[in-house]
């Protein structure tokens, strides 16, 4: 950068940075800005202390701005643009290139999740206005979870926000959507009117978007189940668990492994017990 004498600016090429920021779309304090960041200095500063751009200077700037649109970051682009080597700036594109990806797989992941619960609130918008008590027989196709052991205590919050389940979710790199879900393995054990008060072994069951390791992963398998809605607190889901129990006995389907609480709308939603939507889902079999 060089300093130059009004005279010599006036015979001169340049744009002062006024010109030159409304030439190409920016603001003079962006401008400075990239001065400091010895991104894009001017070429000359006259004597009244302005600086001065040639167009070859500021042509730069559409690069600045393409080079930031692809979202690079201004440091990046200054080694960038300091950079001799073809084969540097190839490796920059591609390791930029694979940030791009992992971003994309992230919103992705973020718009399955969010599309998963939208469905859960359409679901419990429909239960709650009908309020069904009947038992319905349903096809269930099998599925892959991840799932946890835990030691349920009778707290439907500690075991649906489970922070142990969300460490354990981190710790294998995964991410989970839909409801959550408790595998009981004692059917029997449910239907009894003091269930929630009581401790047992459950696991916790969630769909996941990435691969499971084996030792993490619950297969449900296909086959009829019984369903039937449970409204409100949680703490009286024993009901819909002997209203299955009855409507297999009157029927004549037996239980065949455990049964699953399906969470729809829970505290992850809301914290109005009263909007509490649940599904018991029951494995049959003649």
């Amino acid at each position: 950068m060089t300093h130059v004498s009004d005279d010599e600016l006036h015979n001169g090429q340049l744009l002062g940075i006024g010109e030159a920021s409304q030439l190409c779309g920016i603001t003079s304090r962006t401008l400075r800005h990239y001065d400091k960041l010895n991104l894009l200095q001017p070429d000359c500063i006259g004597d009244n202390k302005y600086r001065y751009y040639s167009l070859e200077t500021i042509l730069r700037i559409p690069i600045i701005n393409y080079l930031k649109m692809m979202g690079f970051s201004l440091d990046e682009v200054s080694e960038l643009f300091e950079t001799q080597s073809f084969d540097k700036i190839k490796e920059m594109l591609g390791a930029h290139a694979d940030a791009c990806t992992r971003e994309m797989t992230r919103l992705e992941e973020c718009r399955h999740t969010i599309r998963d619960w939208m469905g859960l609130i359409d679901e419990a918008n429909f239960v709650l206005s009908v309020k069904p008590k009947d038992v319905s027989l349903k096809y269930f196709s099998g599925q892959e979870f991840l799932a946890m052991p835990y030691h349920f205590w009778g707290n439907y919050a500690d075991a649906i926000i489970n922070l142990d389940f969300t460490s354990f979710v981190e710790e294998h790199d995964n991410v989970i959507t839909g409801p959550v879900i408790l595998y009981h393995s004692n059917f029997d054990a449910c239907c009894e009117p003091d269930h929630a008060q009581k401790h047992s072994e459950v696991t916790v069951v969630q769909h996941a978007l990435r691969p499971i390791a084996e030792e993490n992963r619950m297969t449900v398998k296909s086959g009829m189940y019984l369903s039937t809605y449970h409204t409100g607190p949680f703490e009286n889901i024993g009901e819909a668990h002997r209203r299955v129990r009855d409507y297999a006995l009157a029927n004549g389907f037996k239980p065949a492994d455990g049964v699953f609480e399906r969470f729809v709308t829970d505290y992850w939603t809301t914290y109005n017990q009263d909007l509490f939507v649940a599904e018991v889902l029951l494995p049959i079999e003649r």
